[in-house]
């Protein structure tokens, strides 16, 4: 069999039929991060790949299929402890019994998560942070980035929001329960972009930035989504005025600009912010978010990714194919 090297700075390939590929490869296409693929393998013996002779290891296209058929179980809101019985027991004739297993391991899945999310707001509350990162990490170790971000964190920030309240009508202490979990996530996500940025070198990056005020929290979200995927990436944290965007249009080392729109976009507004911008980025502009919803039409020159997180990354790895070069 032969090996396809993808850490030589050249971005991930996908495989010929036969191919082995390094454990960098098999995150970079099926969005889930290298340390939760060996957590698989050895807490829930989910996986078996090869192994090089150094103890490096490689995986089959059957492998990459089976990580492809873990994750649907889990979008299906299964627990990964119970995956393992719903794999082995996909044989002909067992349909009905699988279905009636996956049912129940959905509400158990649903417990789990309750629980953390319970588990998330006590430390919040706490303004325990170490706690917090305990939490995650075990969540990220077991699951894809995207569901902890999804079953986790959004749900978690939603509720201490809630709870906040305005004035004097929220729950004492939830206010500063949520700037601390807020801080952390953030701090969470920018260290792992951080990280994805110094093994992304110079291949050509998307630029990720709010398109306004009230869209930063979402990009930096879909940035670190992109940088699980293995796309480079930049995050730019703030607005940016259209003459700035319109010298992105200018440099090699752009693959396209990715704009997070926030509730309550107009066009008129979309357009005034963008200016000239839209016609030096000709076919790399894009946008996404909750603003789309609101957007009487989408202004010349904008390309729309609408959907959830997932589609939108999947959408981009897409696009990303056409600036990346075989590996010798």
């Amino acid at each position: 069999m032969k090996v396809r090297n993808a850490d030589d700075g050249a971005g991930p390939v996908k495989p010929a039929v036969g191919d082995l590929v390094p454990i960098s490869v098999v995150g970079a296409m099926t969005g889930v991060n290298p340390v939760t693929l060996r957590a698989w393998e050895r807490r829930y013996g989910l996986l078996q790949p090869h192994r090089t002779a150094k103890g490096y290891r490689l995986y089959s296209d059957d492998d990459v299929a089976r990580v492809r058929h873990i994750v649907s179980w889990l979008d299906k809101g299964v627990a990964i402890s119970r995956v393992r019985p719903l794999l082995e027991g996909t044989l002909p004739g067992a349909a009905a019994s699988e279905t009636a297993d996956a049912s129940q391991d959905q509400g158990q899945a649903a417990r789990d998560w309750q629980e953390a999310l319970d588990a998330g707001v006590q430390a919040a509350m706490a303004l325990d942070v170490r706690r917090l990162e305990q939490q995650f990490n075990r969540l990220a170790g077991d699951y894809p980035l995207s569901q902890v971000l999804a079953c986790w964190a959004d749900p978690l920030s939603a509720r201490l929001l809630a709870q906040s309240g305005s004035g004097s009508t929220g729950v004492p202490g939830m206010r500063s329960a949520r700037i601390a979990f807020d801080d952390f996530l953030h701090n969470k996500l920018a260290a792992r972009l951080l990280m994805a940025g110094r093994r992304a070198g110079r291949q050509p990056r998307w630029v990720v930035l709010p398109a306004a005020d009230g869209a930063d929290r979402e990009a930096q979200t879909l940035a670190a989504l992109c940088a699980e995927a293995d796309l480079p990436v930049l995050l730019l944290s703030t607005p940016l005025p259209a003459d700035e965007l319109s010298l992105l249009g200018s440099r090699a080392d752009v693959a396209g600009v990715l704009l997070v729109l926030p509730p309550g976009t107009s066009t008129t507004s979309l357009e005034r912010r963008l200016g000239t911008a839209r016609r030096h980025l000709a076919e790399r502009l894009f946008a996404c978010g909750d603003g789309l919803l609101t957007l009487s039409r989408i202004p010349s020159g904008v390309s729309p990714l609408a959907g959830p997180r997932q589609q939108i990354i999947n959408r981009l790895a897409a696009l990303s194919s056409t600036h990346r070069k075989e590996p010798v």
